[in-house]
């Protein structure tokens, strides 16, 4: 449930290495957290989707082709509200940059900015 308070964070910090190829995290969470805290450390846009498989991927969309997923804005943190994750059951994470390499950090956790 989505709680209008300050982040708390109820898990690790999880580094995803983003780059021109989708790649995954499995993201934990200490007590269960429907809510993830995201930063985006680059200069370019991240392109993020989220799954329950470790066969998440992310693509980045074309003109008039929509994707699955959302955009981390550069040297940005956004908070999202997605399923739940848990000590046994995560939330996979995918992620694409249209260049480099930049690091993605998420954070399992309960409020919203």
């Amino acid at each position: 449930m989505a709680n209008n308070i300050a982040f708390l964070a109820t898990g690790k910090t999880y580094l995803l290495s983003v780059t021109t190829t989708s790649a995954n995290v499995a993201v934990y969470a200490d007590t269960p957290a429907n809510q993830f805290a995201l930063y985006n450390d680059g200069n370019h846009e991240i392109f993020v989707k989220t799954g329950s498989t470790s066969g998440t991927t992310a693509v980045i969309p074309t003109s008039g082709t929509g994707q699955y997923g959302f955009v981390v804005p550069p040297n940005s943190r956004i908070v999202i509200t997605n399923g739940q994750a848990n000590g046994t059951n995560p939330v996979y994470f995918a992620a694409i940059v249209d260049t480099g390499t930049h690091n993605l950090y998420i954070t399992p956790g309960e409020g919203m900015s």
